[in-house]
């Protein structure tokens, strides 16, 4: 990709992959700018960091002159957006982010990460091992929707440009977007329904899956996560329809060479403060440490340490990747796991994936992207692996009213998994996915109320809906005591509410002088 010195205006660029493209755009030595609304949202401090600058709103003037290229956001469409407008009037050359997406797998060897749920964190933790620094020489771009978390809690550059032999995408199912990409091999962590505003059932999904598949380039491979039932089923899709491919399977459940364990202390020893721990089959008989707890989240890791095993295998002469003190050995792909698995002690997880903000008075702040019930339910577990003994507060934010409706009862069950749970408004998104009967998000709040009162089972004590920010962060703030985890909740924009309850308790907080 020949990107250097070329302008891209890139309008909604302080979306999640968007803001990702821009700063990859921008390794890439493109001249890179955008447009979106004032609103803050997390990426708008990653764009700083990497010197990116923004306009505020989308009026057509706002068009450079001399832009070669326009990328926008699919939440911006060219009939409602005045500067796509523009761009199209002038025949500047523009695509949405999933067609920009697809130009780029066409133009290099292109590996991609797909699955309902933990794409991100699988496509992350990949990039993340790629780009080791006995890696740094392995010519590969990645593109997904966060930055890696650092060591020190400041957040890594996204979009991460090593050179422009290989690509690794984050790709998602959503509007059959991923088939448009050409693909030489792929992960799929999970297969279940979501997207129900486009997909009507759960077939519709498989058969798009299943479509993603058919279409990998010749003798590629595929990995899929054999805990998940949609992805094991897939895997078995594979076999009969694409026997070209190499199918690997790995998790939990699974008995073959990638099979995970819970850690054998004989073999761990003390597991150390803040880590968790685990075997994999193909190397038997020696221990691994994450800071990622529970097991959804390790077979996310796991799954992106095979897949980045294979991509570098799949390369001319790994060796030139692999560390100084390697043992080379005829099994070599033993040899590259062994690494890669041994480098996710300092994978700290991803932005806005159990990232924790802040700590105040003796509470923990934590953001996580849950939106959808399994999500919920692996954070929640998650969570409470990572701080054992610790109630749990959410305040969620519903994702579309059509999702909510869709899995209303999935999501009482998964948020009566916490302590206390503050139901906020229905986040529409730019899809503008509202009810035409008021808030579904009360109606939430009052069916985990109605459960709370029911079962002597459900763990949640309290609940209550709030209509916006202001009153969520008062109820948290009288809500929180010592030791409590607050986490924010959902694919909206509450991240923010975390800072504005820790800034109301401690305003509250009597004088002891």
């Amino acid at each position: 990709m020949d990107l250097q010195g070329k302008r891209i205006y890139l309008v909604g660029i302080k979306g999640t992959g968007m803001a990702s493209l821009a700063i990859l755009l921008s390794h890439a030595g493109a001249v890179v700018g955008g447009c979106d609304t004032s609103e803050v949202f997390a990426t708008d401090a990653l764009l700083a960091e990497a010197s990116i600058s923004w306009d505020v709103g989308f009026h057509a003037s706002l068009l450079p002159r001399d832009v070669a290229l326009v990328v926008h956001s699919s939440a911006w469409k060219d009939e409602s957006c005045p500067v796509l407008a523009e761009a199209k009037r002038k025949r500047i050359d523009t695509l949405s982010y999933p067609q920009m997406l697809a130009r780029m797998s066409r133009e290099c060897t292109c590996y991609a990460v797909a699955g309902t749920h933990g794409k991100t964190t699988t496509t992350g933790c990949a990039a993340w091992l790629l780009s080791r620094p006995n890696r740094k020489a392995f010519p590969f771009f990645a593109l997904y929707g966060a930055a890696a978390q650092s060591a020190d809690g400041h957040p890594q550059t996204a979009g991460v440009w090593q050179g422009d032999e290989v690509g690794l995408l984050e790709a998602c199912e959503y509007q059959d977007h991923f088939l448009s990409y050409a693909i030489r091999g792929a992960l799929v962590t999970t297969v279940e329904h979501d997207h129900p505003d486009y997909f009507p059932n759960l077939q519709t999904v498989k058969r798009s899956f299943q479509q993603f598949v058919s279409q990998l380039a010749q003798r590629g491979f595929l990995i899929c996560c054999f805990d998940d039932p949609g992805a094991r089923e897939l895997a078995g899709w594979a076999k009969m329809h694409r026997p070209d491919l190499m199918v690997v399977t790995y998790g939990y459940h699974e008995h073959g060479p990638f099979g995970i364990r819970n850690a054998s202390s004989l073999w761990c020893g003390v597991v150390p403060r803040g880590m968790s721990s685990f075997e994999i089959s193909l190397l038997a008989g020696k221990c691994f440490y994450s800071p990622l707890f529970g097991r959804e989240l390790t077979d996310d890791i796991v799954g992106a340490a095979l897949l980045a095993s294979c991509i570098l295998l799949d390369r001319p002469d790994p060796r030139l990747f692999l560390k100084e003190d390697s043992l080379i050995c005829d099994e070599i792909l033993a040899t590259v796991m062994g690494d890669m698995l041994g480098d996710l002690v300092d994978f700290k997880g991803c932005i806005g994936r159990c990232e924790v903000l802040l700590e105040s008075d003796g509470v923990t702040y934590i953001d996580d992207y849950a939106h959808h019930p399994t999500e919920i339910s692996a954070t929640i577990a998650s969570l409470r692996l990572r701080f054992p003994g610790r109630p749990v507060v959410v305040a969620f934010s519903p994702h579309t009213a059509s999702r909510s409706k869709a899995y209303f009862n999935d999501f009482v069950s998964a948020l009566s998994q916490a302590d206390r749970v503050v139901v906020q408004s229905t986040y529409a998104s730019a899809r503008k996915d509202i009810s035409q009967d008021g808030d579904i998000a009360k109606d939430l709040a009052d069916a985990i109320s109605r459960r709370m009162l029911r079962s002597a089972r459900t763990k949640v004590q309290s609940v209550i809906y709030a209509e916006n920010d202001g009153q969520a962060a008062k109820i948290l703030s009288g809500w929180l005591q010592r030791d409590d985890l607050c986490i924010t909740m959902g694919a909206g924009n509450n991240r923010a509410l975390s800072w504005s309850v820790a800034r109301l308790r401690d305003e509250n907080r009597p004088n002891e002088s």
